[in-house]
């Protein structure tokens, strides 16, 4: 009986733990852009997700902060960050999340750092119009 107590402590922390870090990826609240079309998400259990969210700037800045797993990087840090889950894994999902009025410019190097590491999925969240 003793072993099969400890096996549901460990199910039970593995579960606080993991719901925790899902909920740290979406820790912020953006306007998210408005999507006319699309496709709803298919949920698969073989790709490892990767959340990249970018923060606009704060009083006044002009720089947007890019944070990966709740870390702020860099887009060389990102680019070796995700060549290296590219090399332990075969499927990788990126989730962009950024506010409506992001520019471009700003999410343009994010999609260049992911097509040299050798990611194609990317998607971007968005609000269902």
């Amino acid at each position: 009986m003793t072993p099969m107590i400890d096996i549901v402590f460990q199910l039970i922390i593995f579960f606080l733990v993991s719901s925790h870090l899902a909920q740290s990826q979406m820790q912020y609240v953006f306007d998210l852009p408005e999507a006319k079309t699309g496709q709803e998400q298919l949920e698969t259990t073989k790709t490892t997700k990767i959340v990249i969210n970018l923060l606009p700037p704060e009083d006044d800045g002009m720089e947007y902060t890019i944070l990966l797993a709740g870390e702020p990087v860099d887009i060389p840090t990102l680019k070796k960050k995700l060549t290296y889950e590219r090399s332990k894994k075969q499927q990788i999902e990126i989730h962009i999340r950024a506010s409506q009025k992001t520019p471009y410019r700003i999410v343009e190097p994010i999609l260049t750092a992911c097509a040299q590491s050798g990611v194609w999925d990317v998607r971007f969240a968005v609000y269902e119009k």
